[in-house]
Order: structure tokens, then C-alpha cells, then sequence
């Protein structure tokens, strides 16, 4: 935790990016490949899991959170895992 608190850097709460997915947003998504809609949380790396309502705690660095990051509700992105494209739908974005 202290090596984790040597690198934390203030953000600034900028009103202007409420639409875009980033770090704190709860995103409704859907893999394309699935047709199932999932919930997801952009959190810290420290902080991935499950909550108990279902929602998926992923930070920006992993492969879904790196393609819809600074995305909008109703832009589509592309997910690379493996060498597999696949596409994601970001339904709604909320903080």
C-alpha cells in the first residue's frame, strides 16, 4: 500500500466528461458476440472483482475497460483479447 501511495495523483472532478466512460463511471454494455447486457464499474486495479448485485468491477487497463474508455452511450468500441476482435455496445453511462 505505501509503494501504491508514493504514485497517487489528484484528479480533478471534471463536470465536462460525465458522458465518457472513465475511471468511477457504472457502464451497461453489451458484447455483441454474447447479446447479453452486462454492468460493469471502472475501478482501480486494486479494486477488480464482483459486487454482490452482479456487477463487474474492471479497471482501465483491462481489455474490456481499454476499448470503451472515453467512450459515450451509443458508440460501439472494439475489445482485442487474444487476437479476437470483438465488439462492444455502450448502452448507458452513469457516475
Amino acid at each position: 500500500i505505501e509503494a501504491m501511495l508514493k504514485n497517487v495523483q489528484v484528479v480533478a472532478d471534471d463536470a465536462s466528461s460525465k458522458d465518457t466512460v472513465d475511471f468511477g463511471a457504472t457502464v451497461q454494455l453489451m458484447i455483441q458476440d454474447d447479446d447479453e447486457q452486462r454492468v460493469v464499474r471502472i475501478v482501480g486495479s486494486a479494486e477488480v472483482g464482483v459486487e454482490e448485485d452482479g456487477t463487474v468491477l474492471i479497471s482501465l487497463d483491462s481489455p474490456v475497460g481499454a476499448a470503451i474508455a472515453g467512450k459515450k452511450a451509443g458508440e460501439k468500441a472494439v475489445m482485442r483479447m487474444q487476437g479476437v476482435k470483438q465488439n462492444i455496445d455502450v448502452i448507458s453511462v452513469q457516475y
